[in-house]
């Protein structure tokens, strides 16, 4: 058949449009530096971080509802402190989209009573077994929450630092599988 392209012929699209990705850091930190750096050294996506004075709860909820408005990012990814200002910008109607929450600490800043994902928002929850800092059983308890198929908890041999994130693109393959459960 003379109409098939050999193997060799066929490109990949190296046209594909980067997701926009909102990074939200937890309390500044080596690691979240290194989280945030990894995403925007990458060249995988297009990312916005913020600092933030991690002191002031409310004002952090503000400024990345700004940058929702502003940005319009395709994934939000909230580490620690960051996960509990992505959890609030989800229960205060400020964002339904795609979410990876890495070792989400909500409980320690809000009530832990509100830390129900609703239905139809598509998230992926990241802790590691060793995180001495947040209770891998407060993202337990969160996967339970929402829509089943829409929901995700992965647990990493990893502590609360989630490092092994930024090995092996496997930070961006979490961002692209949330994406995909829009």
């Amino acid at each position: 058949n003379n109409n098939t392209t050999p193997t060799s012929e066929i490109t990949t699209n190296t046209t594909m449009v980067k997701l926009k990705v909102l990074y939200i850091h937890g309390k500044v930190n080596k690691s979240n530096v290194e989280k945030a750096a990894y995403l925007r050294d990458c060249g995988l996506v297009n990312l916005r971080c913020i600092d933030m004075d991690t002191n002031k709860y409310q004002q952090c909820i503000d400024q990345q509802r700004e940058q929702i408005l502003q940005f319009q990012p395709d994934v939000i990814v909230g580490s620690s402190f960051g996960g509990g200002i992505a959890l609030e910008l989800i229960l205060n109607g400020d964002w339904a989209g795609p979410t990876v929450l890495c070792a989400s600490a909500f409980n320690l800043f809000a009530d832990p009573r509100r830390a129900k994902i609703p239905l139809g928002v598509p998230v992926i929850i990241v802790h590691g077994r060793q995180d001495g800092i947040v209770s891998i059983e407060d993202s337990r308890n969160l996967s339970k929450t929402g829509s089943p198929d829409k929901v995700k908890l992965i647990e990493l041999e990893d502590g609360h630092t989630l490092l092994s994130l930024t090995r092996n693109r496997h930070l961006v393959d979490l961002i692209e599988q949330a994406y995909s459960l829009k």
